[in-house]
């Protein structure tokens, strides 16, 4: 396809942003933060690009986003970067445009080399760095590979997704506190026309991956006295061990793989459950409660590190290393109709607080705040 070519606009009025739109690329929390982040963004003031090695990834967003990309399969980029540490990707961006770059944003970690450009990384969590045993030895080489503390060390601001990640940045990496702002993300679910509740099952839906203790979950509703099945919904490379464990269940036929779930049927298949259980090990933000909450369906999750913060009281909160509390905490949930009301109510005025516009126009302004505390627009 026929690459654009791009008249730069009139330099004093405008300032012009990139968005590396690589985060686009992969299935769960981060692509869906990236989109609607970049659908959310006021343009007011702003020429927008969006840079991605992909063009099919940046396919479906409004005209006034200008896409920049690259005929350069990911593989052969990011091996060009980690052996040569070349090309430096704000200077080859400004030179397919013809036209400098005042500020980059990184909503998330990725192969990056640049020389003096300014630039803000989305932290939404240190996982890697907080229970690599989680990841396997490719991720583990990845994340070596990227060296995400030196990444963080040369943002000019890092936009934290939860106080939770803002500690961990400190603590782990040495990040200062003036450095790091808190913005929550939005949170929102493509319902359409849901009506009449006909499910009998407990669900469970996001990546299939260690740390999100799905084999804890297991265990938990084998000891829990329920006639409900237990539906488990996603994909992941730890999709062979779980099949393995509920090959094992004393509850085998009531414990349902139902594999990828596309956006459109998500809604659907969270609003037909009795009850969302997530009990995960760790979380920078931890989008799946929130999307049951707004679907009217009540919530257990794990108490550790950002939960209790995202979901305080609105859901049922538990240790996620104690599998007899999981289980009592499921039970109670589904046997006491008054707690389920409450529940229900309480994540209903939860999700209130997550608004993708909110949390895009406060992005806005600290793009524009890292701008200003710098030289000029286009000298």
């Amino acid at each position: 396809m026929h690459q654009p070519t791009l008249t730069p606009q009139n330099k004093n009025k405008e300032a012009n942003i990139c968005i590396d739109a690589r985060a686009l690329l992969g299935s769960g929390g981060i692509p869906q933060y990236t989109k609607h982040l970049i659908n959310n963004l006021n343009s007011e003031n702003k020429r927008i690009y969006l840079f991605c090695n992909s063009l099919k990834r940046l396919k479906g967003f409004e005209s006034r986003f200008l896409k920049v990309f690259f005929r350069v399969p990911n593989k052969i980029f990011n091996l060009s970067l980690l052996l040569f540490g070349f090309p430096h990707i704000n200077k080859m961006i400004e030179k397919r445009i013809k036209n400098k770059i005042d500020l980059f944003l990184l909503p998330n970690i990725n192969f990056w080399k640049s020389k003096g450009d300014k630039k803000i990384i989305i932290a939404h969590d240190l996982s890697f760095a907080i229970c690599p045993k989680f990841f396997n030895l490719r991720d583990r080489i990845w994340h070596w590979i990227i060296n995400p503390k030196k990444l963080y060390q040369s943002a000019d601001l890092i936009i934290a997704v939860s106080k939770n990640t803002k500690e961990d940045l400190m603590n782990i990496f040495n990040i200062p506190e003036e450095k790091i702002k808190v913005i929550y993300p939005g949170i929102s679910v493509d319902a359409g026309e849901l009506q009449n509740r006909k499910g009998n099952y407990i669900l469970y839906l996001a990546n299939l991956e260690p740390r999100k203790n799905i084999l804890g979950l297991i265990a938990a509703y084998e000891k829990c006295s329920t006639d409900l099945e237990l539906h488990i919904a996603g994909t992941g490379k730890y999709k062979k061990t779980i099949k393995n464990r509920i090959a094992k269940s004393n509850k085998k036929d009531k414990i349902k793989m139902v594999g990828y779930i596309r956006e459109s049927d998500k809604a659907r298949l969270i609003y037909e459950s009795q009850l969302f259980v997530y009990p995960s090990f760790y979380e920078g933000f931890g989008f799946p409660p929130l999307e049951a909450q707004i679907l009217g369906v009540p919530v257990v999750a794990s108490s550790t590190s950002s939960m209790s913060e995202v979901l305080r009281d609105s859901a049922l909160l538990v240790n996620p290393y104690n599998i007899n509390e999981i289980s009592k905490a499921m039970e109670e949930v589904l046997n006491n109709a008054e707690l389920r009301n409450i529940l229900i109510e309480k994540g209903w005025e939860n999700v209130k607080k997550y608004s993708w516009e909110g949390c895009a126009t406060k992005i806005g302004e600290a793009i524009d705040k890292v701008i200003a505390e710098s030289q000029p627009l286009n000298n």
